[in-house]
This record gives C-alpha cells, sequence and structure tokens, in this order.
C-alpha cells in the first residue's frame, strides 16, 4: 500500500435515546438523568423550530444482521430473506464468517501451499442477488490452517479470533477472494457492496496481541489486497460499544507492516 492519508468510515453500533418533556414555549427541553459520577445530572436542549431542515437519511434501515454466512444456504433462510424484502425493501445482508472453515474457501496441502475452493461463496453470494439482495462483506474468521493459534471465540460454531501465522497469506486470501468476485460479479456490481475487516476486535473477537497494532496490521493487508484488485474504500471492523481500539487510525501515514 502506497504511503497516503487515508479517509477512512468508521462503523460502531451506538444506542442513544433522547426524552424529551416539553415547556409551554415548545422550544426548550430538559431531561434529568440518574447519577453518574463527573456528569451534570440535568441536560438541556435548545431546538430551533424555525431553521432550515435538512435530509435525515434511515441509512440504518438499508441492512440487517443475519447470523454467519453458511445459514444462507438454508431454503428457509431464503424464504424469510424474500418475506423481510418484500416487508421492508431491505439492500444489504451482513452476516459473519465468510472465511470459517465450514465455508470450505481456504485450504492448504501438505507443503503448505494455500488451496482455494470457491463453490459455497458462490452459492451463498448467487443467492442474495437472486432475492435482491447484496452483501455487506465482513472479512472474518481466520481459517485454521492459516491461524497463528488455536483461539476459538465462545460461540457454538467455534470461529477462529487469532491473527494469521502468515501474514502475506492473509493478504493472499484477500486478494484472491476479491479477485473472483469480480471475475464472477463483474466490478460494477461489486463496487456497489461494501466491505469490512473483522467484527467487534475491541473485544474477544480478537486476541492478537498488542490488540491494537496487529489489528491495524490485519486490516492494512486487507485493504491492501482488495485495492490491488478494484477501487474503493474498506472499512475496518464494526466495534462492540463506543469507539476505543480504532482511534487515530484515520491520521496513520504509513501501513502497520513493521512486524515480520
Amino acid at each position: 500500500m502506497s504511503t497516503r492519508s487515508r479517509t477512512i468510515v468508521l462503523s460502531w453500533w451506538i444506542g442513544a435515546a433522547l426524552l424529551f418533556m416539553p415547556t409551554a414555549s415548545g422550544v426548550t427541553a430538559a431531561r434529568p438523568y440518574p447519577a453518574v459520577q463527573g456528569a451534570p445530572g440535568t441536560e438541556r436542549i435548545t431546538l430551533q423550530p424555525d431553521a432550515p431542515s435538512h435530509r435525515f437519511p434511515h441509512f440504518w434501515e438499508r441492512m440487517f444482521g443475519s447470523g454467519r454466512a453458511i445459514l444462507s444456504l438454508r431454503e428457509s433462510y431464503r424464504n424469510d430473506l424474500r418475506q423481510v424484502k418484500a416487508a421492508t425493501g431491505f439492500e444489504y445482508v451482513r452476516f459473519h464468517a465468510i472465511f470459517h472453515d465450514e465455508v470450505g474457501l481456504y485450504d492448504e496441502d501438505d507443503a503448505g501451499r494455500a488451496r482455494y475452493n470457491f463453490s459455497y461463496v458462490d452459492q451463498i453470494y448467487d443467492g442474495l442477488l437472486a432475492n435482491g439482495v447484496r452483501p455487506f462483506v465482513e472479512l472474518s474468521f481466520m481459517p485454521r490452517k492459516l491461524a497463528a493459534q488455536p483461539a476459538f471465540h465462545a460461540f457454538w460454531y467455534k470461529p477462529i479470533v487469532s491473527p494469521p501465522g502468515d501474514w502475506k497469506k492473509w493478504g493472499e486470501l484477500v486478494g484472491r477472494f476479491a479477485q473472483h468476485l469480480v471475475d464472477r460479479y463483474g466490478e460494477a456490481e461489486v463496487s456497489r457492496w461494501y466491505f469490512e475487516v473483522w467484527n467487534e476486535p475491541n473485544i474477544d473477537f480478537w486476541v492478537g496481541e498488542p490488540k491494537q497494532s496487529t489489528y491495524f496490521r490485519l486490516y492494512d493487508e486487507a485493504a491492501a489486497a482488495m485495492q490491488h484488485v478494484m477501487d474503493g474504500a474498506v472499512s475496518p471492523a464494526a466495534l462492540a460499544g463506543l469507539l476505543v481500539l480504532l482511534i487515530g487510525l484515520g491520521e496513520r501515514q504509513e501501513p502497520a507492516t513493521d512486524e515480520p
């Protein structure tokens, strides 16, 4: 990846709600909050009803989250997909574990050479597109033969949340995956998909140490491989809770590839 500043869209889930109590004027609202050390007891919000209005696009209504990739091969899943699509008109679905061993994408021979099988990957994405839904691709988790350690997450299907044992092979996996998508569906179509690297690495979905720098390298290697194949931004992972892990990622000038 060339040395350059990068503009990165950081995605994370933050829940918030504001409850207003109307006043006589209708323009000021106050709500008492439970006592929190260091926080004010009351927050006052002043509204300007005559100010210019702006669009408030409900971007969150365009996508649903949905388990793990292999589930989308079930006909019951696809029936549900069609029903929800008809009811809501949503456009994207995001799920975990397209690189999980159950999908069968990655393997290695006895000499450690990578072997790829895109059969289930194709069926997964063909099924979404046939029903008018595009994937929001989460690049996860680590294939067993590529993992540096057998670090399994607590989910019952046991995704491996370890860094790769070979960073070059991780980049090659992502690059081969991206190239296959472009070859099969065309760059015009794939450029309308969203891509993110991993899921919630700030908690127990990532065991790299140090956590932050190893995740930065995971992201850098994947983003470089993707951008070698096609133009477009690759987002860091969605985080659990507030933005903690990725502070400063957008300002870094150099990819984090100084580790062996």
